[in-house]
């Protein structure tokens, strides 16, 4: 009885492992979403943003503009290095939520860098 317990509990083992292993390639196979901010200073120039790293990286000064006329200032804030027009501060992560849920309504962005 113990012998099969053991066996038991190794295939559930293995089996867990196989599913967590499917978990991984099932999230490769969503499509990542890239956003296209195009610049106000070079049109034409496009800056493309693959995952809230970009945000954490860009320099202080940088400024988000939608055209729903919301913006976004890049500050020297390491918790929310994000402001917007009203004074609220963001985390890079919620900035990246946001400017995905807007483009998924429509909101184009564009963008001022820093020098």
């Amino acid at each position: 009885m113990i012998e099969i317990n053991t066996t038991l509990a190794e295939a559930i083992a293995k089996c867990d492992e196989i599913k967590d292993q499917l978990e991984v390639l099932r999230d490769m196979l969503k499509p990542k979403p890239v956003l296209r901010l195009e610049s106000i200073t070079r049109p034409g120039d496009y800056w493309e943003l693959r995952s809230e790293d970009g945000l954490i990286n860009c320099m202080h000064g940088t400024v988000i503009i939608m055209s729903n006329g919301c913006r976004f200032f890049r500050v020297a804030d390491s918790l929310k290095p994000w402001i917007t027009s009203g004074g609220l501060g963001l985390s890079s992560l919620a900035l990246w939520g946001n400017l995905n849920n807007v483009v998924s309504q429509g909101v184009t962005l564009k963008y001022l860098a820093a020098n």
